[in-house]
């Protein structure tokens, strides 16, 4: 996974290691691995407002970090 990026922020072992846990503290799986590497960004960058129109599955992810938040964007 050398050089992939996600919203400009480089995906390495640390991103990785986050979503995996994310996935299995929800018990989703892999079908689910875009939100969970978003969570894990906003995570690791000291938190964030997620802007989507896919709500509900991101709010299950990011119940798990207590500094991300999730908003819906689909007005």
């Amino acid at each position: 996974m050398r050089g992939l990026q996600l919203g400009g922020c480089a995906i390495g072992v640390r991103v990785g290691v986050r979503a995996g846990r994310l996935l299995g503290v929800t018990g989703a799986g892999s079908e689910k691995a875009i939100d969970a590497f978003i969570v894990a960004v906003a995570d690791l960058q000291g938190g964030a407002v997620v802007a989507t129109v896919d709500k509900t599955d991101l709010e299950t992810m990011a119940a798990h970090p207590s500094n991300v938040l999730v908003e819906d964007n689909s007005a």
